[in-house]
């Protein structure tokens, strides 16, 4: 193969990746959340990420840091918050509450959300054909949150111990990782649920674990907003500085003042981590928060912002059917409707404007 055409392939390649990993990340996710909370996790996850996102700033970020005014430091800070404490928390208390496909689902939505900022900042012109995706984009979610409801993968497994034993918590944190891909059998499902399905937390599901799904859903759905603000906000940065130094210096801002929140009690649950959840959580550290933003940069180089975009209509499709394969989480005829309308609401809406493209 020649370097040109390399070269061509590159980018494409980058971007395949790219979508591969941000889509499983939600499977990620939802995995080291049967070893931490959503607050630990996002502490930990970001925390490890600094020492990538600091080298990278040190060698790529310094000149745009110089050039920075305290209005510019003000706005990073904003954007920090908002990708780390508020989309991160957002996204990992949804994932206790719903599962990996559905959550990947909705996020997608974060496109149509700031293709309306836009209109109503006045930077995106009005267009029927993409204003009519953001009811086609709502009502695939909508279809696919009536198919979930009542499911049951839409709690986190809890580990129980082999014959009524009790363990240590490191060998249970260890022997936990194998059973906990398992779905419960019938007896486990039943177990404690009275007539009513309200007897046992664990086990209630009509009407508890509905209410669960539907606040799962709306966690997700801020989650999706807050990103769209993001993307509103950090508009007039991206213009003017390094895409890639920004996400490296908005996610460290971030990230520093989570790690006030890093107890004796999280590093004693991430030195007992089975090497299965050191597995997760370096894929959600190195290749979801760092890799994916340099190869995703890469490719919005190398092909420009209406090739790149195309990603997002991907991201659904792969999570869907990576939750299914990895977590065995259950895909109904509701989800695989629901995903196909929204995949077109959010092609209808993230489309690049023709006379853009021209």
């Amino acid at each position: 193969m020649s370097r040109k055409r390399l070269k061509k392939i590159l980018p494409h390649l980058a971007l395949a990746l790219v979508i591969l990993l941000w889509s499983n990340s939600f499977v990620a996710i939802k995995y080291v959340l049967r070893f931490l909370d959503p607050l630990e996790l996002t502490v930990v996850r970001h925390g490890l990420a600094l020492v990538p996102l600091g080298i990278t700033l040190l060698l790529a970020g310094r000149r745009d840091m110089r050039r920075m005014t305290a209005r510019d430091w003000v706005l990073v800070v904003l954007l920090g918050v908002l990708a780390v404490p508020g989309y991160s928390l957002c996204l990992n208390y949804s994932e206790t509450k719903i599962g990996a496909g559905l959550a990947s689902m909705i996020v997608a939505l974060s496109s149509t959300f700031t293709y309306i900022f836009g209109i109503l900042l006045k930077w995106e012109k009005w267009s029927v054909v993409r204003i009519l995706g953001v009811p086609v984009a709502l009502a695939g979610i909508g279809i696919s949150v009536f198919g979930s409801l009542g499911e049951s993968t839409t709690r986190i497994p809890e580990a129980r111990p082999a014959s009524g034993e009790a363990r240590s918590s490191g060998a249970r944190d260890a022997a936990a990782v194998v059973p906990a891909l398992d779905p419960p059998s019938h007896a486990e499902s039943a177990e404690g649920v009275g007539s009513d399905g309200l007897d046992d937390p664990a086990g209630a599901r009509y009407p508890a674990e509905r209410w669960g799904v539907l606040v799962g859903c709306l966690l997700m759905l801020g989650a999706a907003l807050i990103w769209a603000i993001y993307n509103v906000l950090g508009r007039s940065l991206l213009s003017r500085f390094s895409p890639l130094s920004m996400s490296c210096l908005n996610t460290a801002v971030g990230t520093l003042p989570m790690l006030l929140f890093v107890g004796r009690g999280t590093v004693d649950k991430v030195v007992r981590f089975a090497p299965s959840a050191w597995a997760a959580l370096a894929f959600l550290t190195l290749a979801c928060t760092y890799l994916a933003v340099i190869l995703y940069f890469y490719g919005l180089r190398e092909l420009g912002a209406a090739r790149t975009s195309v990603s997002v209509y991907f991201l659904p499709p792969v999570g869907v059917l990576s939750g299914n394969i990895i977590l065995g989480e259950p895909v109904s005829a509701c989800v695989i409707v629901g995903l196909l309308v929204l995949v077109v609401g959010v092609y209808l809406t993230a489309r690049p404007d023709p006379a853009k493209s021209s």
